[in-house]
């Protein structure tokens, strides 16, 4: 995997249908491997590929809120991955329950519905989301779909945004249907 991640290529892992032992022991232990062997080319000077992990259902995998261990891989991986290139991607509907580790190191949000109070307490605490929060309580799923709030690193302000919904049958796929 890491050749072939050295290559520049993607590789796909899915965990999703396992028990979730062993989702959260191989999530584990192929995060460390790639960040020790990035973490050894940052020491000797060598040009880390970027790395993007994505998890879904992030709360299953993710440190709990009061976990402060910052030698828990997915802390480690939120604190100090900018300098290997390497970046988290994750979807969750439980930010409540993240490691507040994990929440102070996210720069790129996109947020479409929070379904409690404790989802939108939380949110309120980094950046300007607390101007958007009583949207996010208030959904409506009939006109709400693809409707997001994003704050992004290089944006200084939450901006709602209306993504599209992706018809693979609408696009050219060069034969590949």
């Amino acid at each position: 995997m890491l050749r072939i991640l050295s290559e520049g290529k993607i590789v796909i892992i899915d965990l999703s249908q396992g028990d979730p032992k062993v989702q959260k022991l191989f999530s584990e232990r192929i995060c460390r491997k790639i960040f020790n062997n990035s973490m050894k080319r940052f020491t000797k000077n060598i040009q880390n590929n970027f790395i993007q992990f994505y998890f879904e259902e992030a709360h299953n995998l993710f440190p709990k809120k009061e976990d402060k261990d910052l030698t828990d891989m997915y802390n480690r991986i939120a604190k100090e991955g900018a300098k290997l290139n390497l970046g988290l991607i994750y979807a969750t509907q439980e930010v409540s329950s993240i490691s507040s580790n994990i929440l102070k190191n996210t720069q790129n949000w996109f947020i479409a519905h929070l379904n409690n109070d404790d989802e939108i307490k939380e949110i309120k605490k980094y950046y300007d989301f607390k101007d958007f929060t009583d949207n996010l309580i208030s959904f409506n799923a009939t006109s709400d779909k693809g409707f997001i709030r994003m704050k992004t690193y290089s944006n200084s302000f939450v901006v709602p945004v209306h993504i599209d919904r992706f018809l693979a049958d609408e696009m050219d796929l060069k034969g590949l249907k």
